[in-house]
């Protein structure tokens, strides 16, 4: 969201709806956060944290087809396309509320900016990092709520 002021400062203004005259996110407010979650899971989809993890066959698979892979194969798993319908990861909501909860206090509080002069190079390998890290402007927007 680093990029993208006018998105930040379009969940603020969502978020002081949310709140109201409330000093804090209560639980409920959470499925209200409509816009937040809409860019969390926009930023996962452009910048999915573990692309993709490998396991090795420990028995041996047939498809339906009549192909086979013996055991010992290393396959492929590719995280991001397997959590897209409702029986995925058990702890998914859960995650997902933990990060509306962190954001929203940060994006209330602050403004963030990309560092324009070192900007990130995206290593893709297990997990999603940085060659050069992630350097961000962090500016204090005053008291917040």
């Amino acid at each position: 969201m680093a990029l993208y002021p006018e998105h930040q400062q379009r969940y603020r203004e969502e978020a002081h709806e949310i709140l109201g005259n409330q000093n804090s996110f209560q639980w409920d407010d959470l499925a209200k956060m409509t816009y937040l979650t809409m860019c969390l899971k926009e930023c996962f989809r452009l910048y999915p944290p573990v692309p993709q993890v490998f396991r090795q066959l420990s028995k041996p698979v047939t498809f339906v087809d009549g192909r086979s892979l013996p055991a010992g194969s290393l396959i492929s798993l590719h995280i991001y396309a397997l959590h897209r319908n409702s029986a995925n990861c058990i702890g998914q909501q859960f995650a997902m509320n933990e990060m509306k909860v962190v954001t929203a206090l940060c994006l209330l509080c602050f403004e963030f900016s990309l560092d324009p002069s070192k900007l990130p190079i995206k290593i893709p390998q297990l997990v999603l990092c940085s060659k050069n890290g992630i350097h961000l402007h962090v500016k204090p927007l005053g008291s917040g709520k």
